[in-house]
Parts: C-alpha cells; structure tokens; sequence
C-alpha cells in the first residue's frame, strides 16, 4: 500500500494512468487519509500522470465537505485539474 510522497512519486514514474475507485467524502475524521490524498493528487499533477477517480461525492466540491464544518481549503487541486491542466479528477 502506497502511503507517501515517495510511493506515490514510484507510481507517477511507472505509469501514466492511475485510476481509483470508491474514494470517500473527507471530514476531519480522516484528517490522515485526506492530507495522504491531497498528496498524491499533487504528485500525479506534478508528473502529468492522469488520475481517473470515482468518488462518492455528487460534485467536487463536496469531496471535502463535512455537514458540522467548513470543508478545508484543498480542492482547488481539483479546479485546477478541471480548469485544463494536466490530469483531471472524474467523479
């Protein structure tokens, strides 16, 4: 299982296509696991890796979002994917 910067930079070198599935909503619950994805997006967008992703978010927006708090300042990530750059988030 691939859980940091290195790993996810060993993926982007080796692949050109990354695809994901079954990608949760981020609260801060799991404060861990959205830092460790907001990293690998940023790696995969650095390495023009294209990532292919279902999420359980109607949007992307809400992929941060928590119903009791404000959802982080992270998916600008993923505008800026939609936006035309290299890579891209499906959900």
């Amino acid at each position: 299982v691939a859980v940091g910067v290195a790993d996810y930079t060993a993926l982007a070198e080796h692949f050109h296509t990354i695809i994901l599935r079954d990608i949760p909503v981020f609260t801060r619950d799991i404060e861990d696991s959205t830092r460790r994805f907001i990293n690998l997006v940023d790696v995969l967008y650095e390495h023009r890796t294209l990532l292919v992703a279902n999420v359980e978010a109607e949007s992307l927006d809400a992929l941060f979002e928590d119903d009791s708090r404000p959802a982080p300042q992270h998916p600008s990530i993923f505008r800026r994917a939609a936006d035309g750059g290299s890579g891209g988030v499906s959900g």
